[in-house]
């Protein structure tokens, strides 16, 4: 049996400042709606919010 290596990480697809610009209009959207705080729990969305591929979170104050 052939053991599976994984694929190694080469860096973050997109600009710092591209998920800056992400981050800052869910912000922006928060805010609008005056909403306390954004929890965000889907792989998926992290991924999407910030430049890792690791399981973890991203954590704002609002207010």
């Amino acid at each position: 049996m052939t053991a599976v290596k994984s694929i190694p990480f080469t860096g973050a697809p997109f600009p710092k400042s591209e998920y800056e610009r992400r981050q800052q209009k869910v912000l922006e959207t928060v805010a609008q709606a005056e909403l306390d705080a954004l929890v965000v729990t889907a792989h998926g969305h992290l991924q999407y919010l910030g430049d890792t591929m690791e399981w973890g979170h991203i954590s704002c104050r609002f207010r």
